[in-house]
């Protein structure tokens, strides 16, 4: 791996912008339109699989020392890519990401389940995702970034992926974290959440997602252990729903979001007590 610590200066020659089509059409077109003076840019699209093997395919496709990967979910600023090589260019940066804004004239299914993703990489939480030492400016050290948009030295994560599972997410950042690396969220990579996704919204995928969620999570757990955490799950619809009121989040909103938390407990508790699913097959 990479020595973190050096001091290396990256400009936007030095970026690969890998485009992860989540919705695809018109929202992918349009993302990719942002970057079109950003140098090398790959579109990952639904035929390399699940999000986390077409992140890692992406990766893989990059052919420089930085790597970005921004879902089709979002809206940036032009600037964005030349921000990332900035902040990438700091002694010990491996990975940064920016702040997650959700765009209100989301449906009120889609914006519960921003909330339930994005919603702790609010602008106005960045304070309290703070992890470890302070960083110099407005960015903060924090332990993970937003999966819909993201930048790395290349060398330093694709060390860090899973050759069988790709690149799933507190996997990863555990073992650039591990590397001696630091992760930093920053104001400049502000991003916008615009899309609708009925798809990832849906009831039923909540429920699948929470039921991998678990069983990867308990794999080659005690018989008590798995108990423990079907129990915790049921806790998970008021919690969780909770923390989406804290945003300020409508009644319509907060409808759907404890259906889909709702789902995704239920989901959990019932993989807690199942086996895995080998390779995130199922993981869209």
């Amino acid at each position: 791996m990479a020595d973190p610590k050096t001091d290396t200066a990256f400009d936007l020659d030095d970026v690969s912008v890998v485009i992860v089509s989540v919705i695809g059409c018109e929202a992918l077109q349009r993302i990719v339109s942002a970057f079109t003076n950003s140098g090398e840019c790959i579109v990952s699209s639904r035929a390399s699989g699940t999000v986390p093997h077409r992140r890692m395919a992406g990766v893989l496709s990059s052919q420089k020392r930085l790597v970005a990967l921004v879902e089709d979910t979002v809206a940036v600023d032009e600037n964005w890519a030349r921000e990332a090589a900035s902040l990438l260019s700091m002694p010990g940066i491996v990975g940064c990401a920016g702040p997650v804004l959700i765009d209100p004239k989301l449906s009120p299914r889609s914006k519960a389940l921003a909330l339930a993703d994005f919603g702790r990489f609010a602008p106005k939480m960045i304070e309290g995702l703070a992890f470890g030492e302070r960083m110099s400016g407005a960015a903060v050290r924090v332990a993970d970034l937003p999966g819909c948009n993201m930048a790395f030295r290349r060398a330093d994560l694709v060390a860090a992926l899973d050759a069988v599972d790709g690149f799933v997410d507190n996997q990863v950042f555990a073992k650039l974290r591990a590397s001696g690396g630091f992760l930093i969220l920053s104001p400049n990579l502000t991003v916008t959440y615009s899309e609708n996704d009925a798809s990832a919204a849906s009831l039923a995928n909540r429920l699948e997602h929470g039921r991998i969620y678990s069983s990867r999570r308990l794999e080659g757990a005690s018989l008590f252990a798995r108990a423990v955490g079907a129990l915790r799950s049921l806790a998970l619809p008021i919690v969780l729903t909770g923390r989406s009121a804290r945003h300020g989040a409508g009644m319509r909103v907060l409808y759907w979001a404890f259906l889909q938390n709702l789902a995704w407990s239920l989901g959990e508790f019932i993989g807690s007590f199942s086996a895995r699913r080998h390779h995130l097959t199922h993981w869209s």
